[in-house]
This record gives C-alpha cells, structure tokens and sequence, in this order.
C-alpha cells in the first residue's frame, strides 16, 4: 500500500474486519452461555469443552483485533491528510480496543481499556476542531 485509500476502499476494510470480528463476539456470547449453563448443571464435561472452544475464540479475536490495530497504526494512519480519514480511523481503533477489553482481564485490560479511550478521545478531539 503506497497510497491514500478511497473511502470506499476504507469502508470495505472497516466492513470486513467488523463483520468478522462481529461473528466471533456473537460466538463468544453463545459459548458463554453455553459453558454457564453447563457449570450450573454439573457437566463438567461438557464445559470443559465449552471452556476450551471460547478459549480458541478469545484466540482469534485477539489475532484479528490485534492485527487491524496494526494495520491501523503502521498503514493507514500514517497515509491519511484528510481529517475525516483521522477520524475514522481512531474512532475504528478504539472500537478493535473495545473488543479486545471484553476478552481481556487484569492489567492487560486496563492497559486496552485505556488505549481505546484514547483512540476515542483523539476521535472525538479531532472531529470537534476541523469536522
């Protein structure tokens, strides 16, 4: 990528990273309960295996949020002028943070938690001055 994305370009790559990590939150919200009720029925079994399936999800999602935070940072921040782009891109950075602190506990996710804040905030400070 040596170029400014069109914001279309932007928004197929907000699209499919957000569709995917929407998926796996949804699957996340299933094996939870899943793994609950089974705790509440005595299988331990079966939630040992729902245990060690939200675990793998946990997994990817960390991967995914991890890895669009980065693309975020090295590639597309650093290429876009126009303020609207800026915006875009933090508010978006500070929702993969967001999703990383619903996985996340101890002071990994008090460190996301703030790092989304500030995405948020840079989201909200830029978009009040030139928007």
């Amino acid at each position: 990528m040596s170029k400014k994305i069109s914001n279309e370009e932007r928004s197929l790559i907000s699209a499919g990273f957000k569709n995917y990590a929407g998926n796996k939150r949804a699957e996340l919200r299933v094996i939870n309960a899943i793994e609950r009720k089974e705790h509440e029925k005595g299988n331990t079994n079966n939630e040992e295996y729902a245990c060690k399936y939200r675990l793998e999800i946990e997994k990817e999602l960390r991967i995914l949020c991890e890895e669009i935070i980065n693309i975020i940072e090295s590639e597309l921040l650093p290429r876009s002028n126009d303020i609207e782009d800026k915006v875009f891109y933090f508010k978006m950075k500070g929702d993969y943070y967001r999703y990383l602190c619903e996985i996340l506990v101890g002071s990994e996710f008090n460190e996301y938690c703030s790092k989304g804040k500030e995405s948020y905030l840079e989201a909200d400070k830029l978009s009040s001055i030139e928007l």
